[in-house]
């Protein structure tokens, strides 16, 4: 029977990056507060330290980010637990997915990917995989995975490395040997305090600047920060709010002039409209 699980080996501590953190014009698009390996973080398998087929990913709205593309030059991951067992190797791939929104498989496009063969020296390390060509992802999201194969006929095992220290998005995992056959939310496997260690990075190309509006700047929506309603200069239709993460909270299908925010938890949102000339209209909201 498999089940989610984590090692507790040894935890050894990396360079503490802060959130945002630029090396040599390059972003590294972190979600956590730091890199400091504290923990590792769950995957599937037996619970004898080997593990099944497990995908780890963290999703990026680019969109809300303020880029209109990223390109991925390098992925980056923790590792804090491995034991290779009888298998001669054991190759992770990185992969990079344009997303239309979420996690979902329907949602994701595969752009590029890498491989490196883990070892025992990289734990407690964050471990750095260049892309053979960079990568390039156009808003609104892209989601970025760590794919470990199926070590248990082989008594291999991979556990990322996380800490608890805080982080601005979720991490996700996907294991159909323990149910989880889409990308799931960390927070939905009862593993909330566990931050993932995994970001891209690369260089970015900005959006327009008033309030992320790509294609109407005369259209305003006021009064932001905002309480409860929220209204748009102009009558609009299909307006949809999105979280940093590019989950969808909210969708209004019907033309109106206003939307109601005032069960929104505080924080910053995403939302996009389309005009009556049938132009997509996106707009940065702050509810507070």
């Amino acid at each position: 029977m498999k089940k989610f699980y984590f090692t507790k080996t040894k935890t050894a501590l990396t360079t503490l990056m802060l959130l945002p953190f630029f090396s040599f014009a390059q972003i590294n698009l972190l979600q956590t507060t730091n890199n400091v390996i504290t923990t590792a973080t769950l995957s599937c398998g037996p619970g004898n330290n080997s593990t099944a087929q497990n995908d780890f990913a963290r999703l990026y709205n680019l969109t809300a980010l303020g880029y209109s593309k990223f390109q991925v030059t390098k992925v980056s991951f923790a590792v804090h637990g491995f034991q290779l067992g009888t298998a001669s190797n054991f190759p992770v791939s990185v992969k990079v997915y344009a997303s239309t929104g979420g996690t979902s498989d329907a949602n994701l496009t595969l752009k590029g990917q890498a491989s490196i063969n883990i070892t025992a020296a990289m734990v407690g390390t964050v471990v750095e995989v260049p892309l053979t060509t960079p990568t390039e992802v156009t808003s609104p999201a892209m989601l970025i995975v760590v794919s470990a194969p199926d070590g248990i006929s082989t008594s291999t095992g991979f556990f990322p490395g996380g800490n608890s220290n805080g982080q601005t998005a979720p991490g996700y995992i996907k294991a159909a040997g323990c149910g989880a056959t889409n990308f799931t939310s960390y927070n939905d496997v009862g593993a909330a305090n566990q931050h993932l260690i995994l970001f891209p990075t690369g260089n970015a190309t900005t959006l327009g600047v008033e309030n992320l509006d790509s294609s109407n700047k005369a259209i305003s929506l006021y009064p932001n920060p905002v309480k409860s309603i929220a209204n748009f200069s102009e009558e609009v239709s299909n307006i949809k709010i999105t979280d940093l993460t590019g989950r969808t909270i909210k969708q209004i299908p019907a033309s109106a002039k206003s939307v109601d925010v005032a069960t929104l938890e505080n924080g910053t949102y995403i939302i996009t409209a389309t005009t009556k000339a049938g132009n997509t209209i996106t707009k940065k909201l702050v509810k507070e």
